[in-house]
């Protein structure tokens, strides 16, 4: 018995079964089995039989470059045993790059024994230090930061391990160093200039006597060179008028200063004025602590006025303890509220409406009206000019019980009218 692919002869015995291993390519095959028995009667039989092809292994990516001691995940597409040339590589495909620079190769096998590859080109690793320069007052700090772990030094100044950066105290050129554990360095330079103290505000106009808040932007030592500052830079200014100035020291002796202009101190009394009638009260107040005083009428501790029982003008005096003085004026007014006079005059225009008299129709009367007093609500209660409007206004009344109507009445007034009361208080 034989296995036969055309004329092609893989296998052939001279007994009953076939038991063998044969490699074909990939593709369709028809395979021939013929045999032979005693008698020399010959027995056929032909298979057809495809052959697949073996899937290829890929390596992803297939090609980079990482730095010494760098790692890379790589993948396959088939189930893979992975290997690597230089470096080394986990089960899973993570290649670890050497610690020194060339050229490696990692390698996928799958269980067929077929093979897939990838090149890795190491380079030289790169400490980079950021910020890579830096402009420092002196004793200022600066935090850097570098792209792997690193040990941190300095040529001046001071640098923890987190990379916080101290200057010195003195100006000049520092350089930061970061060293990563095969050696390789990245550096930052750093220029140490002289400290600055800055007093904030840098002026101000004060009162005597007065307070200013000052600040500095750094710790420091408060001094005046008038009156007095407290460790918090709180200023108290003299009680006298002129310059000062404040200055803020730190611990290198960097100063920082700021002008002060003393001027007068203002007392200024609210109200300003007020009129008042006879013993009225005013509650008067200052801007700053002041004992209080009047020239007539009395004034408590407080700023409270009580206004004296006769007409006339008052001075409220507020007076500090520097002896600055404000004052308020107080007009003292009658209890009526209305100063007397000894003419009362009433101007009656007929047949004409308000608006054509005030304030513009008739100029004269318009001024007297502003020296005295203009009614502002004024109605008809009838017709006609006597009872209308006359008589209303002399007596308060139309005097209808006096048979009073436009132009005339049938008996005399004996009612009380403005007329009266003039004369009975000696008035006209």
């Amino acid at each position: 018995m034989d296995l036969r692919r055309r004329s092609e002869v893989f296998f052939a015995n001279n007994v009953n079964f076939i038991d063998t291993n044969i490699t074909m390519q990939p593709g369709t095959h028809r395979l021939g089995v013929p045999a032979k028995d005693s008698t020399g009667r010959i027995f056929r039989s032909v298979e057809t039989i495809t052959v697949g092809s073996s899937p290829r292994v890929m390596v992803s990516p297939a090609s980079v470059t990482v730095p010494e001691g760098a790692t890379q995940q790589f993948t396959a597409n088939v189930a893979v045993t992975w290997s690597a040339s230089c470096g080394s590589i986990s089960t899973s495909g993570l290649y670890t790059a050497p610690n020194q620079p060339g050229s490696c190769t990692v390698t996928a096998t799958d269980s067929s024994n077929n093979t897939g590859s990838a090149s890795v080109t190491v380079v030289a690793a790169t400490v980079t230090v950021s910020p890579t320069s830096a402009t420092l007052q002196e004793g200022a700090k600066q935090q850097f930061i570098a792209n792997v772990a690193v040990n941190w030094s300095a040529s001046c100044g001071a640098i923890d391990a987190t990379g916080l950066y101290t200057a010195p105290n003195q100006t000049g050129s520092c350089t930061v160093t970061a060293t990563d554990s095969s050696n390789h360095k990245g550096t930052a330079s750093v220029t140490v200039v002289a400290a600055t103290v800055t007093v904030s505000p840098s002026s101000a106009t004060l009162q005597e006597g007065a307070k200013q808040q000052f600040t500095a932007n750094v710790v420091v030592n408060w001094s005046a060179s008038c009156v007095a500052i407290d460790a918090t830079g709180l200023y108290t200014a003299p009680n006298q008028t002129g310059p000062c100035t404040v200055t803020a020291t730190d611990s290198l002796n960097h100063k920082g200063t700021a002008s002060v202009t003393v001027v007068a101190a203002t007392v200024t009394v609210s109200p300003s004025s007020a009129t008042l009638q006879e013993g009225a009260k005013q509650q008067f107040t200052a801007n700053v602590a002041v004992n209080w005083s009047a020239s007539c009428g009395a004034i408590d501790a407080t700023g409270l006025y009580t206004a004296p029982n006769q007409t006339g003008p008052c001075t409220v005096t507020a007076t500090d303890s520097l002896n600055h003085k404000g004052t308020a004026s107080v007009t003292v007014v009658s209890k009526g509220g209305v100063p007397s006079s000894k003419h009362v005059i009433i101007i009656v225009e007929e047949n004409h409406t308000a608006g054509s008299v005030y304030p513009n129709g008739m100029p004269y009367l318009a001024s007297l009206a502003n020296a005295g007093a203009y009614t502002l609500q004024t109605s008809v209660l009838t017709a006609g000019s006597l009872d209308a409007g006359y008589l209303p206004l002399w007596s308060g009344s139309t005097e209808s019980a006096f048979g009073c109507n436009g132009s005339n009445c049938s008996t005399p007034i004996t009612d009380d009218n403005i007329e009266r009361q003039l004369i009975a208080n000696g008035l006209t």
